[in-house]
């Protein structure tokens, strides 16, 4: 699957996968541009329903206003679902939808545009006019989904506001509930719908354990592959039969399930390198290749370790301290006897030793 991609599912239905950053120049494979956005919805053709699926930062105000609004006029009914997360700019485009689906961990977020500005006084001053601009705007669309006053949405934009997909839903700001999707959480990252999102660069740190929590866990797999039957052509096949008559639909699945292993596997290291600390490098190994474990477990193992560890060393120094309290003191008056007795001694052999002379 393609981070940015729009296709036709059938002669009534369009698709379109925003999975990257909304940029004003496409620097990578993954960036959506307007102008791109635009060439591609046309391919689309004369559809009655367009679903955009939206995992993104967001990015670029301008060219989500652009791609919002080529939404927004569109004839076809449009129906925005929110995969992973819908921040910043990418929470405006999905507001051009006739309807907004968000799944129950996924996340949306809403606040106020920035930008960098450079230059003199009149210079900045324009920049901040138009940044006020833009915040109309933003507030604009917002209020069209919501119905919320200006004076609320300025506040949530400013407050730099993360909604769980149920918070949406309550506030406005998408009109169906969804069940939840795999997720995962590690340090400050989330790994939502295959990508991974640095949430650092926020000023607010959105609650990712708690819709990393909300993920459905997986299904276990059969048992037994090849004893599991399908249903074609109104006959129980086993598998065997099944890749008989449709070795090329089966090779393809195959390979599609080898792909999507490989991927989660390169997800699965990447998240143990996240959460690896110094000292741990051997568990991490582990962990890796000799004895596969989850970035979560690996985590868990560690602090153990570490715990362990520091239990040890607690131990030894109370073992120092019982040591030392078993050492019997002595009183002054056996000090001074013992220091007269060493007196005594030095004395007695230096007259031997002048006697010898």
């Amino acid at each position: 699957m393609n981070w940015w991609e729009i296709k036709n599912l059938s002669e009534k239905e369009g698709e379109i996968l925003i999975y990257g950053d909304i940029t004003d120049w496409k620097w990578d494979e993954s960036d959506v541009t307007a102008s791109d956005f635009d060439k591609k919805l046309k391919a689309l053709g004369d559809v009655e329903t367009i679903k955009v699926r939206v995992n993104s930062y967001g990015g670029s105000v301008f060219q989500a206003a652009a791609i919002r609004n080529m939404l927004y006029d569109h004839s076809a009914r449009v129906v925005a679902i929110v995969e992973g997360i819908a921040a910043s700019a990418a929470s405006y485009i999905i507001t051009g939808a006739d309807e907004i689906q968000v799944h129950e961990n996924s996340m949306i977020m809403i606040h106020n545009p920035a930008t960098v500005a450079w230059g003199d006084a009149k210079e900045l001053i324009k920049a901040a006019e138009m940044l006020e601009k833009v915040e109309i705007t933003l507030i604009a669309a917002y209020k069209e989904k919501t119905g919320k006053t200006e004076a609320e949405l300025d506040k949530m934009m400013e407050d730099e506001t993360w909604m769980t997909g149920k918070e949406a839903v309550e506030e406005g700001f998408a009109d169906t509930l969804l069940e939840p999707v795999a997720m995962v959480a590690s340090g400050k990252k989330l790994v939502a719908a295959g990508i991974e999102f640095d949430l650092t660069k926020f000023s607010k740190k959105p609650p990712i354990e708690e819709v990393a929590a909300r993920a459905p866990e997986k299904k276990p797999e059969p048992e037994n592959i090849s004893a599991v039957k399908n249903e074609v052509g109104g006959k129980n096949m086993t598998l065997e039969e099944l890749k008989a008559a449709h070795p090329d639909l089966c090779a393809q699945i195959e390979q599609e399930a080898a792909e999507t292993a490989q991927a989660k596997e390169r997800d699965r290291i990447k998240a143990i390198e996240d959460v690896a600390v110094a000292g741990s490098e051997k568990m991490v190994e582990a962990a890796k290749f000799t004895e596969p474990i989850s970035a979560e477990q690996l985590a868990m193992n560690i602090i153990k370790a570490q715990k362990e560890k520091g239990q040890q060393v607690l131990n030894a120094t109370n073992k120092d301290a019982e040591q030392l309290n078993d050492v019997k003191g002595s009183t002054p008056e056996e000090d001074k006897q013992q220091e007269d007795e060493i007196v005594n001694a030095i004395v007695e052999g230096a007259n031997k030793k002048g006697g010898a002379k």
